[in-house]
């Protein structure tokens, strides 16, 4: 799935990363790793935007509030970037 990932404290003041192919629709509280740092997703919502193409998806992260390690056994929602 392409999924947009947004960087901020909240959806209004986020600044889009890029656009993502995720192997699945990552959840709330599920760790990404996005420029070597592992983020908590803190909100995902859906983009329906029928007449163009593109992420159909949207997640928000921190990097303010990055997760320092990883906690063992947690293994990130896996992504490849979706550029060119």
């Amino acid at each position: 799935m392409i999924i947009t990932i947004y960087d901020g404290p909240d959806r209004c003041s986020a600044e889009s990363k890029g656009v993502f192919h995720f192997e699945r629709v990552p959840e709330i509280g599920e760790l990404v790793v996005f420029e070597d740092t592992a983020l908590t997703i803190k909100h995902a919502w859906h983009t329906p935007a029928m007449q163009h193409p593109g992420a159909k998806f949207a997640i928000l992260v921190s990097s303010a509030e990055h997760v320092a390690a990883r906690p063992r056994g947690v293994e990130p929602a896996v992504m490849e970037s979706a550029a060119g």
